[in-house]
């Protein structure tokens, strides 16, 4: 027959001393969090925004849904953003039988393709087409229109695929200003005009459902401080 010892005083004392420490611990840690990062200690990550007494962007209150994704598009010229973004909102209500409204996708245009987000308008009196190489599907000649807003036949984006499509689904378009203003200078040592008058126009000139953010690197941040997940599409 096998005995059991005894719990002697000194290994009850340690063990005691040592969930005492444990709990002196944890709660020394809670006690130098922000409060609105306590409930994360020791737990998965949370959606909630960590209060600092900043202003939140209207665009992050757009944000309902329980999934989040950002899609970040600097050069990719096929519209790889746009197509992943119908994909995540085609795909992950009927895989998980969830409603469409749970889930939230952004677009951050960034670099060349920020002109995605900006009018036929705007593409034609500047001729971004030409300045920044995008070819019009339609005739191969230098873009005069924002070639990914329509869709369907002669079009480059498929049905669904295109900015005016996904931007009624309430995707939001984000758009540098940081990149705008140096776009802007460009363009009025071009055209002879003032970089604020190329400016202003070119911000009037968003297609709806654009955003225009201080810059994109900190929009990236916020929204992963939101609970967004990040996609990087060229």
């Amino acid at each position: 027959m096998t005995t059991i010892a005894p719990q002697t005083s000194q290994t009850s004392h340690s063990s005691t001393r040592r969930g005492f420490l444990e709990r002196i611990g944890a709660s020394s840690l809670l006690a130098i969090l922000p409060v609105g990062m306590r409930g994360r200690a020791g737990g998965g990550p949370s959606t909630a925004a960590v209060s600092l007494g900043e202003p939140d962007d209207p665009w992050l209150s757009q944000l309902t849904g329980r999934h989040r994704q950002i899609f970040h598009t600097f050069d990719s010229r096929d519209g790889r953003a746009l197509m992943e973004a119908a994909n995540y909102l085609n795909t992950y209500p009927k895989a998980y039988s969830i409603e469409p409204r749970d889930v939230n996708a952004i677009i951050a245009a960034h670099g060349n393709m920020m002109g995605m987000a900006i009018s036929n308008a705007i593409w034609e009196k500047y001729r971004l087409g030409e300045m920044a190489n995008f070819k019009d599907p339609r005739t191969e000649a230098p873009a005069t229109r924002n070639i990914y807003l329509g869709e369907g036949e002669g079009e480059l984006m498929g049905p669904g695929f295109s900015v005016t499509s996904l931007a009624k689904r309430g995707v939001v378009f984000l758009v540098c200003n940081t990149a705008l203003a140096q776009a802007s200078r460009v363009l009025a040592s071009r055209t002879h005009q003032t970089q604020a008058d190329v400016h202003r126009e070119l911000t009037e000139g968003l297609v709806p459902g654009a955003v225009l953010v201080p810059a994109m690197i900190v929009a990236l941040n916020r929204a992963q401080e939101r609970g967004c997940t990040y996609l990087y599409c060229g």
